[in-house]
């Protein structure tokens, strides 16, 4: 498709390393570290459609995320509904260089979700084409598929849902991280569809970038363990020789501590620009635990879970060795029992701390809605999951879809002042009543009749 390759050309540069979408550590401060050192597109950490559409508070964070990344960035979504991942994608128009799907996700949270590899290949690919009608560019991340011919088969019907760029991991979907990813897969689908590929999966050094690109003929290569373990991954010696990061390639302590000097310079105030004590140390995390032996790393790793701020990681980080090297990580299934179990303390540590996080999270949402059910700007907190009305579902089916800017769960009257829905006009405008750009409401036929009975 000439159209989606000029797009890759012209508008995205042609680019040849990319970072890859990841949960809650593909965030802005880590996007600025690795174009330091090589990466040339960034996609943002997954949204979930249903918050984004429903929750206003959720929606700020990741748009804030957005904006001030100069929408240099692809923001990836998650979600099964096509209509609700639609809804989100229109939220997302021109806030960013394309919406990407999320088709691959193996993980328990996209299980319990219904969206990622746990969609059949006939739903997501409905999905890609509601995607696709909403926003001018849209992208999606699959996973191999049990044959090449399949996989192929299953790329090439997105790619006609609209599909301008399809990123591959070559591993299936029930393999996970373990084993070996399946270059030929890749290959398959570059021989099958018109459009940019992206490589992922078997990515741990430079030279396996530059191998899998020439042995796949992918447009370009994608990584995400590997990076996040080596931030430098993607740095070549050309570019050490100019890049003012060049201090810091390979070494795990500078390369944290610059991470953490971009975290600290965001602007608090402003949700999206300094990521959570959370996400930070998910960073320093997957750092140590492949750069340090066994026998340390759990030290380590308690040493930064105790830390509760930037403030107290840097602390942390700065008693590292300086010249401890960074190393992508080791797989699982290579790892002898011991050092399994040393990781497998680690990973226990991270869940819990994310737990808690998530938990801190919805408490405050909790606290704000009971205190404020406005909010400053006028937005109204909403936790529970969205349910799209069917006018909504029917605006998105024609492509008019004006979301109320509320709610984001009912069309917006166009004429609205403030680009809302009845209700939720009604509400900002506390208690007057909706304003004059909505039709007052028609009375039911049976109400009219009662009325009617009730002159006589």
């Amino acid at each position: 498709n000439t159209t989606e390759m000029e797009w890759w050309r012209e508008v995205l540069k042609s680019p040849r390393y990319v970072c890859a979408p990841m949960v809650d550590q593909s965030e802005l401060a880590f996007r600025r570290l690795v174009r330091g050192y090589g990466v040339e597109l960034c996609y943002s950490p997954m949204m979930l459609a249903e918050q984004l559409v429903g929750d206003a508070a959720y929606r700020r964070r990741c748009l804030a995320d957005l904006d001030d990344d100069g929408a240099e960035v692809i923001a990836q979504v998650g979600g099964g509904d096509p209509a609700v991942v639609a809804a989100a994608a229109a939220i997302l128009r021109g806030k960013c260089l394309a919406v990407d799907v999320n088709l691959g996700c193996p993980q328990s949270c996209a299980e319990r979700g219904r969206y990622g590899s746990f969609l059949s290949r006939s739903e997501a690919v409905d999905v890609v084409r509601a995607v696709a009608k909403q926003v001018s560019r849209c992208t999606c991340k699959i996973r191999a598929q049990r044959t090449l011919k399949e996989t192929a088969t299953f790329a090439k019907a997105l790619q006609e849902a609209g599909a301008s760029a399809i990123a591959v991991h070559g591993r299936t979907a029930r393999a996970k991280s373990r084993g070996d990813a399946s270059w030929d897969a890749v290959r398959a689908v570059v021989e099958a569809v018109t459009v940019p590929v992206l490589l992922n999966g078997n990515v741990r050094s430079l030279r396996d970038a530059e191998r899998g690109l020439r042995y796949t003929g992918a447009a370009a290569v994608m990584s995400a363990e590997a990076l996040l373990a080596v931030p430098s991954l993607f740095c070549s010696d050309d570019l050490a020789g100019v890049s003012a990061a060049a201090t810091a390639k390979g070494k795990a302590r500078a390369v944290i501590l610059e991470y953490l000097d971009l975290a600290a310079s965001g602007d608090d105030d402003a949700d999206g620009s300094t990521p959570p004590v959370s996400w930070a140390r998910a960073h320093c995390v997957a750092v140590a635990s492949a750069a340090f032996p066994t026998a340390e790393l759990l030290d380590v790793a308690r040493a930064l879970f105790d830390a509760q701020s930037l403030a107290d990681l840097r602390g942390v980080v700065e008693g590292w060795p300086p010249d401890l090297p960074c190393k992508p990580p080791v797989r699982r299934d290579l790892l002898s029992a011991e050092d399994l179990e040393v990781h497998r303390a680690v990973d226990a540590l991270g869940r819990r701390d994310r737990h808690k996080f998530k938990s801190d999270c919805r408490a405050a949402s909790r606290r704000k809605a009971a205190a404020a059910p406005l909010a400053e700007e006028g937005t109204i907190v909403r936790l529970a999951s969205v349910e799209l009305s069917d006018r909504a579902r029917a605006a998105i089916d024609g492509g008019t879809l004006v979301l109320c800017g509320t709610c984001g769960r009912h069309p917006a009257t166009r004429a609205c002042a403030q680009t809302a829905c009845r209700g939720c006009c009604a509400l900002l405008r506390r208690g007057e009543g909706p304003c004059a750009g909505h039709r007052p409401p028609r009375r039911k036929k049976k109400k009219r009749k009662l009325l009617q009975e009730e002159d006589l």
